[in-house]
């Protein structure tokens, strides 16, 4: 069975045809390398008090699932992880954010403890998500989606929302409507 990684859910979530592209190997643009390899330098110079752990990869065999949240944080509120985000924060959530989250919720909780929730921290600001049995099971049926994607090698259709526009992969995102990646 594959393991699927926090940042692969976050991809799928935001676009499917985006985590199908990353999956077979599509090279981003410049541009988009250049503000991740920014954001890597930012994350690197971040420093969290009560972090029992700073990019610890955990994994859970139950859920063939792996990831490595930023911050792991042990305080008066229990354990949870904290992500960091390089960018300003949205006036809500975005959706991709809060599943990467919720992984590394069910990390901690198969690795540590249950956390109660966690944090997605912007540069500007945060959101603390609660970790619900809700939120853990819609992330549970996005693990088996896409090991389904998988095991039978579909192609996910695209979704041609506003967001494309700005996308690395749509030159090929809208080629692969037609053919084989």
């Amino acid at each position: 069975m594959v393991t699927i990684s926090a940042t692969e859910v976050s991809t799928f979530v935001f676009c499917p045809r985006a985590w199908y592209m990353q999956r077979k190997g599509v090279i981003r643009s410049l541009p988009t390398l250049l503000r991740m390899e920014k954001g890597r330098k930012l994350h690197d110079k971040v420093s969290i008090e009560n972090a029992k752990y700073k990019d610890k990869t955990l994994f859970s065999k139950k859920y063939n699932l792996k990831g490595k949240p930023d911050f792991i944080i042990e305080d008066k509120f229990g354990i949870y992880p904290l992500e960091f985000k390089s960018s300003l924060a949205p006036s809500f959530p975005y959706p991709s954010h809060i599943a990467q989250l919720i992984c590394y919720c069910i990390l901690v909780e198969e690795n540590f403890s249950k956390p109660k929730f966690g944090i997605i921290k912007y540069v500007d600001g945060h959101f603390m998500i609660p970790y619900t049995k809700k939120a853990k099971d819609q992330v549970l049926h996005i693990i088996t989606t896409i090991e389904s994607y998988i095991k039978l090698n579909l192609i996910p259709l695209p979704i041609l929302e506003r967001k494309c526009l700005a996308c690395d992969f749509l030159g090929k995102c809208l080629d692969c409507l037609f053919s084989s990646v």
